[in-house]
């Protein structure tokens, strides 16, 4: 099997909507662009997505293996992105910028410790959809290993799942900004505000970066 990379949301997003599926393998699951499981696999995928799919109505159980998951009634509209316009020059803006929008965000005042964040949230989401990752943190609460799905699903019960995808689009899909104001449905401006808030949240998720509402 060639070497696969872990899936976004947005990713396995389309994948499904062009007739893919996902099937469990070893503790994760793997996405196929079609129902055979002997060839076409495209990337792995973390339990915690399959369960925010599942509570969405985004997946459906097939009928000869109720463990394999295809698209369901409620595949998000935002899978189908609507048209932007973006300003004259954008290509070659997006060039000269160096690529990725996260990268851009991330070089003020608090940069040190938004990239401290952003790779955490990184090597989480790789270790949630590796197979057969396992525990490797303790909770501090009760002292017992989580598996780093269960707390990438933590992180989202305390930031939200709008911001949970942005993130995803920006760390670990590392889109440019023109390919998010694509991807959000909006202008360039609130695509970076968007990102912005997104790198704030999961820094103070890791307690990296003070409250918003603190004085620090």
């Amino acid at each position: 099997m060639p070497r696969l990379r872990p899936m976004t949301d947005h990713r396995l997003g389309r994948i499904l909507g062009r007739g893919g599926m996902v099937a469990p393998v070893r503790q994760v699951y793997l996405a196929y662009r079609g129902p055979d499981t002997r060839h076409q696999a495209v990337g792995w995928v973390s339990p915690h997505l399959i369960a925010r799919r599942l509570e969405e109505g985004g997946l459906s159980r097939t009928d000869l293996y109720p463990d394999r998951f295809v698209a369901g009634p409620a595949l998000r509209l935002a899978d189908r992105p609507r048209a932007v316009q973006l300003p004259p020059g954008w290509e070659g803006a997006d060039r000269a910028s160096g690529g990725a929008l996260a990268s851009r965000l991330m070089s003020g005042r608090d940069g040190v410790r938004l990239r401290a964040a952003a790779g955490r949230f990184r090597d989480e989401f790789q270790r949630a959809s590796c197979p057969a990752a396992g525990p490797v943190r303790a909770l501090a609460q009760t002292g017992r290993p989580q598996a780093p799905s269960d707390r990438l699903a933590g992180l989202e019960a305390g930031i939200g799942t709008p911001v949970m995808r942005r993130l995803e689009d920006l760390l670990v899909d590392q889109g440019t900004l023109a390919a998010l104001c694509v991807r959000w449905s909006v202008e360039q401006e609130a695509a970076r505000a968007l990102g912005q808030a997104a790198l704030d949240a999961v820094a103070r998720a890791y307690d990296l970066l003070p409250a918003a509402d603190s004085p620090a």
